[in-house]
């Protein structure tokens, strides 16, 4: 008699939590399946955002790449248009490297003050501290010679 009494307490207990449930998921349902859905296109944006960002810059490593080696096989003015457009549309990473290499190519031109601009500009524009570093290093030692 007792284990009906409390199977039936069970029933009325499960039956009282599931209409509970069911006026929740009436009143709150569809906020949810929003928040669910906004969650759902959100990752999907930063993924997307993620991925994109990756083939920009694996194009731009090709492209650098690709310039890289036509300057050291004597295509050099090919390469020097390559670099230029790296340096103005380029990702951050690449188109500091790309004005490394353009600042390079002049000061072995000879074009001593073009090459100091443009270590200049970047070590005051460079976001990483080595780069600046660097720049500042190489715009001391061309003007080395003509500085006071």
């Amino acid at each position: 008699m007792t284990d009906q009494r409390d199977s039936l307490a069970r029933e009325v207990d499960e039956e009282l939590r599931r209409e509970q449930l069911l006026k929740l998921w009436e009143k709150f349902g569809s906020y949810i399946v929003a928040a669910a859905a906004l969650v759902v296109v959100g990752v999907g944006g930063v993924k997307y955002y993620q991925y994109r960002t990756m083939v920009a810059a694996q194009a731009a490593g090709a492209e650098f790449a690709a310039a890289a080696r036509d300057a050291g096989s004597g295509k050099a003015a090919g390469a020097q248009k390559v670099l230029e457009n790296l340096s103005k549309s380029g990702l951050a990473g690449y188109s500091q490297l790309a004005r490394l290499r353009l600042a390079a190519a002049a000061r072995e031109s000879g074009k001593t003050e073009e090459a100091v601009a443009i270590y200049d500009s970047i070590a005051k524009e460079a976001s990483d501290p080595l780069i600046a570093g660097y720049a500042n290093l190489q715009a001391a030692s061309l003007k080395l010679d003509t500085a006071d």
